[in-house]
This record gives C-alpha cells, sequence and structure tokens, in this order.
C-alpha cells in the first residue's frame, strides 16, 4: 500500500512537470505566431519598398537590374525565413502531441494505482 501511495506521488510530479512544459510549449508557440505576424508584415513593407524603388528607376535599365537582383535575394531569403519558421512550428506541434501523451499516460497510471489502492 505504501509503495503504491509512494508510485501515485511519482506520477503527480511527473504530471507537474508536464504541465510546465505545457506551459512552456504554448508560450512558445505564441511567440512564434507574433514572430510570423511581424515576419509578413516585415516582408509586405519590403514589397512596397521594391515596387516603388522600380517604379522610379524604370527608365534606368542598370539600376532596375540591380534592384531587381537585389529582390531576388530577398525572396530567396524570405523562404528560407518561412521554412524555419515552419520548421518550428511542426517541431513544436510534435512536442504538444508528445506532451499531451504522456500527460494521459501518467493520468492513465495514476488512475490505475489509485483504484487499485482503494478497499474493494
Amino acid at each position: 500500500m505504501k509503495e503504491s501511495a509512494n508510485d501515485i506521488e511519482v506520477l503527480t510530479q511527473q504530471l507537474r512537470e508536464v504541465a510546465e512544459e505545457q506551459a512552456v510549449n504554448e508560450k512558445e508557440r505564441k511567440k512564434l505566431e507574433r514572430l510570423e505576424e511581424d515576419v509578413g508584415e516585415f516582408y509586405r513593407k519590403e514589397a512596397r519598398l521594391f515596387d516603388d524603388f522600380l517604379s522610379t528607376w524604370q527608365r534606368d535599365s542598370r539600376m532596375r537590374h540591380f534592384l531587381v537582383e537585389q529582390q531576388r535575394s530577398c525572396r530567396r531569403e524570405q523562404a528560407l525565413t518561412w521554412e524555419n519558421i515552419e520548421e518550428r512550428r511542426e517541431m513544436l506541434q510534435k512536442e504538444r502531441r508528445q506532451l499531451q501523451e504522456k500527460e494521459t499516460e501518467f493520468f492513465t497510471k495514476r488512475r490505475t494505482l489509485t483504484e487499485a489502492g482503494k478497499p474493494q
């Protein structure tokens, strides 16, 4: 009986730890959402800026060529940034699922031990 109570306490502590990890994960996911919004706004402003530059320099072919090349370079960087953000989002979602599975497992074990320790 004492061993069962000890096991229940261990599982309760593990559940607390999982809850803390879930809170950190949720905080990271919210932070990533804000980052996505900020990055999106930055890239929209960047696109408008390039449009303005290109319309201003439309008659100077060398400058226009330079700006187009810069714009392409920025778009490549943008694609890498979005790819990194997507990888981070997927990693956080995977971690969230794993924590939920752990939580379910610990709850189930604790309930089983609690029910086994009850007098019939």
